[in-house]
């Protein structure tokens, strides 16, 4: 491993830590640095000794919820899934720059000096989509009900694995027949995760009509009460 890939690896860490870091609002600095140390650690200690990648994602979701702990974060479904976010938001970036990165073989024939260019510009693409997710959660905030988005957001997880699965056989040109039955299965899920939100809309917004039709009854009982 070079020193490129080893500066690489502590900004690819302190990214992801830092939107985690920044999106819960924790205070503790030196906490911080720590956890980038212990992101980094594990990223470069599993370039050297392992070679499966889903090996790899799996340690890091185990470093990155146990942090949760570090800074006395709840455990919760979704306290996870913002961890497991950071992480599948840096699997897409590395993706969709790979797929660019094939538009870049008429113009730059050295392969050292193209994986250099995908790797700086991945990781571009990853402190922008950090830096924007956080302005518009800060945005709002106040508005914000983390539970009540819990389904769409694991929806959208699902989705972007989706995606990162048939990008990463597309760049590769393997198309897989696992891969794509593992996908299908997805979809299924996703399909029914969507109707299942649809069916829980339609409820509340049948119990929301019959509140507001209530109280309209109510308020039209205290104005005649008035006129009397």
């Amino acid at each position: 491993m070079s020193l490129f890939d080893l500066v690489i690896n502590i900004i690819e860490s302190s990214i992801m830590c830092y939107f985690i870091y920044k999106y819960f609002d924790f205070k503790n600095i030196e906490k911080l640095w720590l956890f980038i140390l212990a992101v980094f650690a594990t990223i470069t200690t599993s370039d050297y000794f392992i070679n499966e990648s889903w090996l790899t994602a799996v340690l890091l979701v185990i470093v990155l919820v146990l942090f949760l702990k570090v800074f006395n974060k709840k455990m919760s479904i979704e306290n996870i899934i913002v961890c497991l976010s950071a992480l599948i938001m840096d699997l897409v970036c590395n993706t969709i720059t790979l797929i660019l990165g094939s538009s870049l073989d008429f113009m730059i024939s050295d392969s050292v000096a193209k994986l250099t260019i995908l790797k700086i510009f991945s990781k571009i693409i990853f402190l922008l989509s950090s830096m924007y997710i956080l302005n518009r959660k800060m945005k709002y905030n106040s508005n914000l009900n983390t539970k009540r988005w819990t389904s769409i957001i694991g929806i959208f997880l699902v989705l972007l694995l989706e995606l990162f699965i048939l990008a990463n056989d597309y760049t590769l040109k393997n198309i897989n027949p696992k891969d794509i039955l593992f996908c299908m299965f997805l979809t299924v899920v996703v399909t029914l995760a969507i109707f299942n939100i649809y069916g829980k809309l339609l409820k509340e917004n049948e119990e929301s009509t019959s509140i507001r039709l209530k109280n309209e009854e109510i308020r039209y009982k205290k104005e005649n009460e008035k006129v009397l």
